[in-house]
C-alpha cells in the first residue's frame, strides 16, 4: 500500500492497481450513495480509504455488478446505512459472478430505519445454475457456471433485518464475517457448495443460522453462533436452523446459550439434512428469556443420515433447556433414521433427560451418551434422577452415568443396549425383547446395589419400582451380565 493525496485529501491509503472512492466524490459528509454506485459502475477495482477520524460514510443500497472489487481497511473502513429500509448491498442481476468485497464494517443504524422495506447487510440472490450453464460462463472471467465469489474480513452490525440473505449457485467463500445485533437472522443461507470460515453470529432477534432448502454442501470450519433470539419470538429464537438442506460440514463449531434450541434439524423425508457436526453445544445461562416449547441442545425433528459429534454443557443452576436431545422420531415430520450421534453431556438440564422421544417411527441409529454429572438436587421438582427415553427398533443404544441417578430407560422391542453405571442406581423400563448388557460397580470397589428391573410385567415404572427384583443380585467390579427382557 502507498499514502498518498487523493483530490486534496493527504494520508489516503491506497492499494496498487485500485481507485480510490474519494476519486468518484466520496467525502463522508452527506449521503454517498451516488458516488459510490459511480465507483462500481466505473468497472475499476475500489478501494474504500477510511475517513479520518473515525468517519463513516453513509449509503442506502448499491448494487453490485459482474467482478464488481470494493476492498476497505478491516476495522477501520466504515460504511453506515442511510435510513432507507433498503438492503446495503444487491445483486445488479441473478448471474453476477466474481465478486470481491473484503475490508468493510457495516452499520445499520436499525433504530433509524423505518418499519418498512427488508433492511439487511448483504441481500445476494444468484440463480441456480446447471452444469453448462451458458449465462454464468459468459460472465465469468475463468467460465465457470457458478459465481465463485468471496466475501471476508467484514463487520456487520445492527441491521433491522437479517444480516446476509444468501441464495442461489455457489463456489464461494465467506470469512472472516462478525454478523452482530440484527433485528431478523444473522445469516440465511439457501445456497450450495460454499465454503465458511471464521463466521461469528451473535445477539440475533431471530434464529442465528438458517439453511433454506437449497442450503446444501457447505463447509463450515472454526464458527461460533451464540445469544440468538433477542426478539424473544418463540419458535425463532434457536441458533441453528436446517429447514431440508443436506450435506453440510461443521467441523470446529460452537453453539452457545440461545434462547430457544441451539441446533433444529427440519426433516421432512428420510435422509433430509444428513449434516456431519463436530463442536461443542453449551447452555451458561445468559439469556434472561427463553422459549419455553423449543429449549433444547439438539432438535432432530425426526431428520435421518446425520452424523453428530459433541460435547453437550450446561452448567448447573441454569435450568433452561428440557432436552439434550429430543425428536429423534417426530410423527408429523418423518422418521428418524440412520442417525449417528455420539454426545458427552457435562452439567444438566431440566430433569436430566438427555433422550426425549415424540412418535413416529425410527431405526437404524446409533446412539453414544456419556453422562458425567448429576443434576443439583436443589432444582424445583428434581428427586436426583436422570431420566434416559429412548424408543427406537432395530437401534443400538449405548449410555454411561455416574453418580447416584436412577435412569429410566422407554426402549423399544428388539433394542441392543449397553450400559455402565457407577456407584449405584436403578435402569429401568425396557420393553419385551430388549436385549442388555450391563457394566455396573462402585467407585470404590464395594458390591453396588445397582440392578436391572424390567417393567415389562407392570402397569408401569412406578409400579416397577414397587415390586423390582435385582437380576444376578449385586454386581461386582468388573463383572458383566447379559440379559433378555421377556
Amino acid at each position: 500500500m502507498s499514502v498518498t493525496s487523493v483530490n486534496g485529501r493527504t494520508g489516503v491509503v491506497v492499494l496498487p492497481g485500485l481507485r480510490d472512492v474519494s476519486e468518484f466524490g466520496a467525502v463522508g459528509t452527506s449521503d454517498d450513495t451516488a458516488t459510490f454506485q459511480a465507483a462500481i459502475n466505473s468497472g475499476e477495482a475500489i478501494a474504500v480509504s477510511p475517513l479520518s477520524g473515525g468517519g463513516r460514510y453513509t449509503v442506502s443500497s448499491l448494487t453490485l455488478l459482474n467482478n464488481t472489487c470494493l476492498v476497505g481497511v478491516p476495522r477501520r473502513t466504515i460504511i453506515q446505512s442511510y435510513a432507507s429500509g433498503q438492503p446495503m448491498f444487491v445483486l445488479h442481476d441473478p448471474y453476477v459472478t466474481f465478486l470481491h468485497i473484503w475490508g468493510l464494517t457495516l452499520i445499520g443504524n436499525k433504530a433509524s430505519q423505518p418499519t418498512t422495506g427488508v433492511h439487511r447487510a448483504f441481500y445476494l440472490i444468484n440463480a441456480f445454475s446447471g452444469v453448462s450453464d451458458p449465462t454464468y460462463r459468459a460472465n465469468s472471467p475463468i467460465g465457470s457456471q457458478i459465481p465463485r465469489h468471496r466475501i471476508g474480513e467484514i463487520v456487520i452490525s445492527g441491521f433491522k433485518d437479517d444480516g446476509m440473505y444468501l441464495e442461489g449457485a455457489g463456489g464461494n467463500e465467506y470469512g472472516p464475517i462478525q454478523i452482530v445485533d440484527c433485528g431478523g437472522r444473522g445469516m440465511y443461507v439457501n445456497s450450495y457448495d460454499n465454503g465458511f470460515k471464521g463466521i461469528d453470529i451473535g445477539g440475533s432477534g431471530l434464529d442465528g443460522l438458517v439453511f433454506g432448502p437449497n442450503g446444501s454442501t457447505n463447509q463450515w470450519v472454526g464458527n461460533k453462533i451464540w445469544y440468538s433470539g433477542q426478539a424473544q419470538v418463540s419458535g425463532q429464537a434457536n441458533n441453528m436452523v436446517h429447514d431440508r438442506g443436506g450435506g453440510n460440514i461443521f467441523a470446529a463449531f460452537h453453539l452457545q446459550d440461545p434462547a430457544g434450541s441451539n441446533m433444529v434439524l427440519k426433516g421432512v423425508a428420510s435422509g433430509q439434512n444428513s449434516i456431519k457436526f463436530d463442536g461443542l453445544i453449551e447452555r451458561q445461562g445468559a439469556q434472561t428469556w427463553y422459549d419455553p416449547t423449543t429449549a433444547v441442545e439438539i432438535d432432530l425433528q425426526g431428520s435421518g443420515s446425520n452424523q453428530i459429534n459433541a460435547v453437550v454443557s450446561a452448567r448447573n443452576g441454569v435450568p433452561k433447556a428440557t432436552y439434550a436431545i429430543r425428536n429423534i422420531a417426530n410423527g408429523a415430520m418423518a422418521a428418524g433414521v440412520d442417525n449417528a450421534i455420539n454426545i458427552t453431556q457435562f452439567g444438566y438440564h431440566v430433569d436430566a433427560v438427555t433422550l426425549g422421544y415424540f412418535g413416529g417411527v425410527l431405526d437404524n441409529n446409533a446412539i453414544s451418551v456419556g453422562q458425567f454429572a448429576r443434576q443439583p438436587r436443589t432444582l424445583p421438582g428434581d428427586n436426583g434422577d436422570a431420566a434416559f427415553g429412548l424408543e427406537m427398533a432395530g437401534s443400538f443404544v449405548g449410555m454411561v452415568t455416574r453418580g447416584t441417578n436412577s435412569t429410566v430407560f422407554p426402549g423399544a422391542a428388539g433394542q441392543l443396549v449397553l450400559i455402565a453405571q457407577t456407584a449405584g442406581g436403578v435402569i429401568s423400563g425396557f420393553k419385551s425383547g430388549t436385549y442388555v448388557t450391563a457394566f455396573s460397580w462402585s467407585e470404590l470397589g464395594a458390591p453396588s446395589s445397582a440392578y436391572i428391573k424390567t417393567s415389562a410385567t407392570y402397569a408401569n415404572d412406578a409400579a416397577a419400582a414397587a415390586g423390582g427384583v435385582p437380576v444376578a443380585g449385586y454386581y461386582r467390579n468388573g463383572s458383566v451380565a447379559q440379559i433378555r427382557i421377556t
